[in-house]
């Protein structure tokens, strides 16, 4: 699990407008304590490619430009509040299987049905501010917005990263064309594509798995008025696979702060550690519509030049040159 990005609210926070609450962003805030001359805050962060699909990333100005969540006009204290820096999340990856034991009166016991008991997070992080009275505002934003609650009934998601997603340098959409009447259903489109449906069963069954042009293909007949998805197709190689939610979750305790060290007029950093339940233990794959819209936002699709898709590589796969060699 990649502890520099957990989000919690009723709404998908990938979607433009929505209403969550952003609780780690390293992005965020390795951006600001930059800006402010904290050069003793180094980007360490191994996943630079989240900072870029993140809200807001990677183009983050100060608290008050963009604005921030936690950003109050009326208080200057919180123009200098740099966010969270998230270090670790324990828990994410055991098993939450238990059985209930009774003792039996001659020696040995009984063993009860398994079941899967709710899922407990504890994140350390760190908290960054220009000055003590900027931390010291930070600190009590984070107490009040880890108290909110957006569904007290069926409980909030936590947005994560599974792991570090990667980004390409994909700008084409989900397939070349689609018809605009239900003339080119039979006819054909305008364009010239690899493949096109010429009966039902085509519509059905979509292109051959061979086909690199259409990534995604419109199953339903609600979407033969649409079209496929106009996102890049990397979304669905990069992005959707590495990103996933606990449902029905809560900030149970903290934030605690385990250190405050003096920074000595040079900022003000502050380890904090709370705690995540999720009464629902599995992890969940996220929606693909949000996405789209979140990576088309201003016309404009985010790409990372500098970073290849590398997930997808067989580290048992023979060598071209060795095919077939005796």
């Amino acid at each position: 699990m990649y502890p520099g990005y957990l989000a919690i609210g009723e709404d998908d926070p990938f979607s433009p407008g929505a209403e969550v609450h952003e609780i780690v962003n390293n992005g965020r805030a390795a951006a600001y304590a930059e800006r402010a001359g904290l050069t003793w805050l180094l980007d360490c962060n191994q996943c630079p490619e989240a900072s870029v699909i993140v809200p807001g990333g990677p183009n983050f100005i100060s608290p008050t430009h963009d604005p921030a969540p936690w950003y109050d006009v009326d208080d200057p204290d919180s123009y200098g509040f740099f966010g969270v820096v998230g270090l670790e999340v324990a828990g994410a990856e055991s098993s939450t299987r238990q059985a209930t034991v009774t003792m039996g009166l001659t020696g040995g016991g009984i063993i009860g049905p398994t079941y899967m008991g709710p899922r407990t997070l504890v994140v350390r992080a760190l908290a960054i501010a220009a000055d003590e009275c900027s931390l010291q505002y930070g600190l009590t934003w984070l107490r009040s917005q880890y108290n909110t609650i957006d569904n007290p009934c069926g409980g909030d998601p936590l947005t994560f990263f599974y792991c570090c997603p990667c980004v390409c340098d994909d700008e084409t959409g989900g397939g070349p064309c689609w018809a605009v009447d239900y003339g080119e259903l039979s006819d054909g489109p305008q364009c010239d594509p690899d493949f096109w449906p010429t009966t039902y069963g085509g519509i059905i069954t979509g292109p051959p798995a061979d086909d690199d042009q259409w990534c995604v293909w419109p199953h339903d007949y609600r979407y033969l008025r649409t079209g496929p998805p106009s996102w890049s197709c990397c979304i669905d190689a990069c992005v959707v696979p590495y990103m996933r939610q606990y449902h029905n979750v809560r900030v149970t305790s903290g934030p605690n702060v385990l250190r405050h060290p003096a920074m000595h007029s040079c900022g003000a950093l502050a380890e904090i550690e709370f705690t995540i339940v999720a009464a629902d233990p599995v992890q969940y794959h996220m929606g693909i519509p949000a996405l789209g819209a979140m990576w088309l936002h201003g016309d404009t699709v985010v790409v990372d030049t500098e970073s290849e898709p590398t997930h997808a590589v067989d580290p048992w796969a023979v060598p071209p040159e060795l095919v077939g060699a005796a």
